[in-house]
């Protein structure tokens, strides 16, 4: 699935092999170093997670739903991070196992039913703007009579 991605960026394919650490690493890493902290943070923890038990693969999707509904049953985070730590983990399990993850849709439906309840908070900010932006566009059409 790396090659998929590599691949999609360039005219020729090119083998995992053939990549440097350096650039496996930019792939897989986030550029800011708060996202990267998080990023690792979330790996870790799921890694620890797998690491428990001999019989857990980090990429398997019965396993990484048993992860997020662990993580629910604690109550450790808010519904919105849910969807960022999907995200860390795909990056993660696409780059080191080359295994989408997005074609899981136990994962997905499980993802959507513990996020359900929650309330964007930037959706009343955008909501606004946009409300005032139209409302401008609707007056100075109206006064110039556009």
């Amino acid at each position: 699935m790396l090659e998929h991605i590599i691949n999609v960026a360039c005219d020729y394919p090119i083998k995992k092999e053939a990549l440097t650490n350096k650039t496996l690493n930019f792939i897989s890493n986030p550029k800011h170093k708060k996202s990267r902290k998080l990023y690792e943070r979330y790996q870790k923890q799921y890694l620890d997670y797998c690491k428990k038990d001999a019989k857990r693969v980090p990429k398997e999707e019965n396993i990484i739903c048993n992860y997020f509904s662990m993580i629910a049953i604690n109550d450790q985070y808010s519904s919105g991070t849910y969807w960022c730590m999907h995200s860390t983990l795909k990056k993660m399990i696409l780059t080191r196992y080359q295994v989408d993850i997005k074609q899981y849709a136990v994962l997905k439906k499980l993802l959507k039913k513990l996020t359900q309840d929650h309330i964007a908070k930037k959706l009343d900010i955008f909501y606004t703007r946009k409300l005032n932006m139209y409302w401008k566009s609707y007056l100075i059409t109206m006064y110039l009579g556009i």
